[in-house]
């Protein structure tokens, strides 16, 4: 059994020490593993240590040079200045009959970052389009049972449920969680607070669904949210196990951060099992935050459309959904504008820190000199001070998106 398996743990506990240590280890052994250069790469990307990574992707592609993974993750911590030779091969790769899909959608999302890089922006679309339609293709995702979802939602925690168990929940104040889109702040503002001495940053934690999945199992005949009424008996004990999980994570933290982005659907469940924590959604353009997510792979996200229209369309229910929790929920939400945090951190800060009930601390606005893994598409961005490189890049692709436009105006987005 080769080394990675044995690191998977490690890496699951942030213990990136003892991975490396891993990794290095079997180097020591055979310094020609494509698969531990790989992975040790993997594992200082993720801690900053960007320069290291590229170097480590690089040597790996020289072992494998077919190795569609490898090269994607390189795209994804390495700007391209020009059009080089391994950039020449994975596009004959590309090319090649008989490579398989999931190759093909590696090379297809990296090299769609390559030719962004280069400004080459056709190109770039065309591959990520194609990355896209390999994913999942138009019509693979059900948006109409993402707006009967959202919906049951604004049915069932309506002003009456509320007002009716408000306070039912777990009264701890441990939990800030950090909703929103992918590709809207969120993991620049988990790094933010996380680096308080009172605040540990969690990362993207699925425990809200697997507590609804559980307790609506053990004391429920239905599914969540339309078993409502038979859960709320449970709201305090609902609570408590969001703690119980959380705790493991950080026994000494005042507070912790999930910054679960998907959670935003969970507003309502939040406030009712955990009436005292807080809640910061992120925002950012809307057609920068689709165009954002529509290029990325992502590893482990099944929520989102890989079709633009559709992606499109679930942006407006996700917006929509958004206003009607502050409606019900005056006053709980924390909006923060990923635009307006670019532009004057400091103040947008010191508010985060107010409403979290936190000090002021310096620390937070040099957060990319602590060195803290970050397991999403995002780490090589937040390990950098704050910039604005990423206001309207979606400009570079206006006329490529222009359905996806109509559909954002069409629907009050824009």
């Amino acid at each position: 059994m080769h080394i990675v398996s044995s690191v998977k743990a490690y890496t699951k506990l942030g213990n990136y020490e003892k991975a490396q240590e891993a990794y290095n280890d079997a180097l020591k052994n055979d310094p020609s593993d494509a698969i531990s250069h790989h992975g040790l790469g993997n594992c200082l990307a993720q801690q900053g240590s960007v320069s290291k990574a590229i170097d480590l992707y690089e040597k790996a592609l020289q072992l494998d040079p077919d190795n569609a993974h490898v090269f994607r993750k390189l795209t994804m911590v390495k700007r391209f200045s020009e059009y080089d030779r391994g950039i020449e091969h994975m596009e004959k790769l590309y090319r090649k009959q008989g490579i398989s899909k999931d190759q093909k959608i590696e090379l297809a999302f990296g090299l769609g970052k390559v030719f962004e890089d280069l400004g080459n922006y056709d190109k770039s679309f065309n591959y990520i389009h194609e990355g896209n339609q390999l994913k999942h293709g138009p019509g693979k995702h059900d948006i109409e049972g993402d707006r009967r979802y959202f919906a049951k939602h604004e049915e069932v925690f309506n002003m009456l449920a509320i007002d009716r168990y408000e306070m039912a929940g777990c009264l701890d104040e441990c939990p800030i969680f950090i909703v929103g889109m992918p590709r809207s702040g969120t993991t620049l503002l988990e790094q933010i607070l996380a680096s308080h001495p009172e605040v540990h940053g969690a990362g993207e934690l699925n425990y809200l669904y697997e507590i609804t999945q559980e307790f609506s199992q053990k004391h429920t005949n239905g599914q969540y949210p339309e078993n409502f009424t038979q859960l709320a008996p449970f709201f305090a004990e609902m609570g408590a196990e969001y703690i119980n999980k959380t705790r493991v994570l950080s026994t000494k933290a005042t507070f912790i951060v999930d910054k679960m982005p998907h959670n935003f659907i969970f507003i309502g469940l939040i406030h009712l099992i955990l009436p005292k924590a807080k809640i910061i959604h992120c925002r950012r353009n809307a057609l920068d935050t689709c165009w954002s997510t529509y290029k990325n792979l992502f590893d482990n996200a099944p929520h989102y459309p890989y079709d633009l229209n559709e992606l499109g369309e679930y942006y407006c229910l996700y917006f929509k959904l958004i206003e009607y929790w502050h409606k019900v929920l005056p006053q709980k939400i924390h909006d923060v504008n990923y635009e307006d945090l670019t532009t004057d951190p400091t103040q947008v800060v010191k508010k985060i820190l107010d409403y979290c009930d936190l000090e002021w601390n310096e620390d937070c606005l040099n957060f990319y000199k602590r060195k803290k893994a970050v397991q999403t598409v995002s780490y090589a961005q937040v390990n950098e001070p704050i910039h604005r490189k990423s206001i309207q890049r979606w400009k570079n692709y206006e006329k490529h998106l222009q359905p996806l436009t109509k559909i954002l105006k069409d629907s009050g987005v824009l």
